[in-house]
């Protein structure tokens, strides 16, 4: 199925979330027509950001990162069985290295990446999304928000004014500890000021069939 085709089938699946659905067809357009050039993201220097991850990380001293130490990052322990190419539980700074020189490989600048939150089984509707950059990110992203639907889907995107001419919506990849916060409803801290919740924005990810985030409010 074409690009268009795609897209307009996941405006017949997810017919409310159309905030998402606009960006994924701007994107679209950017990248497969030729017309504008393709966009192009932040030069993040792949050696500098994985040491500053390691060194964040590591506890121990040994220049590693295990699945536990890896806690203190939640992006990055989302992606962790990802990065561990050699499957020794632990991830080293050049396997870190790696998956981040993967993001400007893959010739992408900006993306979206749309998703649910559900609380206690049911859409978290009007709640908001925060996507933080880890800290040894933070001087290459921003921050990415958005606000929930009413069938539980959001689209996390930076300031409008971060983004480049012509693009409505968007971020950039990387690994971002996600805040979650309801006006009315209790989402407990660990989804928020405590947040246990990391996600990889990467160029990989199928926007077509949305991960969720199911949180429970006890």
């Amino acid at each position: 199925m074409s690009v268009a085709g795609r897209v307009t089938a996941a405006c017949r699946r997810y017919p409310r979330a159309r905030s998402a659905t606009i960006a994924l067809a701007a994107l679209a357009v950017a990248g497969c027509s030729g017309a504008p050039a393709r966009v192009t993201g932040p030069r993040i220097n792949a050696s500098r950001a994985a040491s500053a991850a390691v060194k964040f990380c590591d506890r121990n001293g040994d220049a590693a990162v295990t699945q536990q130490e890896a806690a203190s990052s939640p992006g990055l322990a989302a992606a962790f069985r990802g990065i561990d190419t050699d499957a020794n539980g632990s991830l080293s700074a050049a396997e870190i290295e790696a998956r981040i020189a993967s993001w400007a490989a893959s010739g992408k600048g900006i993306t979206v990446q749309p998703f649910y939150v559900l609380l206690d089984g049911k859409p978290l509707a009007g709640g908001k999304v925060e996507l933080v950059p880890e800290p040894y990110l933070a001087k290459w992203i921003g921050t990415a928000e958005s606000m929930i639907s009413d069938a539980g889907m959001c689209s996390p995107s930076v300031a409008a004014d971060s983004l480049p001419k012509g693009i409505p919506a968007g971020l950039n990849f990387g690994f971002y500890s996600v805040r979650i916060t309801h006006p009315k409803a209790t989402v407990p801290p660990r989804y928020n000021a405590a947040t246990t919740l990391g996600m990889e924005v990467c160029p990989d990810y199928d926007f077509f069939n949305p991960m969720g985030l199911r949180l429970e409010s006890q």
